[in-house]
């Protein structure tokens, strides 16, 4: 009896994980649809970079500098923007991984 009861719960511990898995991909698939960044809207404290948002269904950073302009990187990573996100000098990041590899196109209103 017992092995039965441990192969219950392990199948539900499974049903739920997949249920985590579908519900994660949905929420991801509604973000890419609407065209909202999945991620958090990134503030900083930067003598450069006022904010930054990434959009992985297009693998798109955008980039608000702090005189307003706005930068749409193309191509980037998402390794590359969890790196900048970390990074302590958001301006140097930019400066030397992203500016001269990633296409770019400045966001006019």
């Amino acid at each position: 009896m017992r092995a039965f009861d441990f192969r219950l719960r392990a199948e539900e511990a499974v049903r739920f994980f997949l249920w985590v898995i579908v519900a994660i991909q949905q929420t991801h698939n509604f973000y890419a649809m609407t065209g909202h960044s999945f991620f958090a809207h990134e503030n900083m404290p930067s003598s450069v970079v006022a904010h930054m948002d990434y959009y992985p269904a297009s693998a798109t950073l955008r980039i608000t500098y702090t005189s307003g302009e706005i930068y749409d990187y193309l191509h980037v990573p998402l390794k590359i923007y969890e790196a900048m996100k970390a990074s302590t000098a958001k301006g140097f990041y930019l400066n030397k991984f992203i500016k001269g590899i990633y296409p770019y196109k400045k966001v006019t209103s």
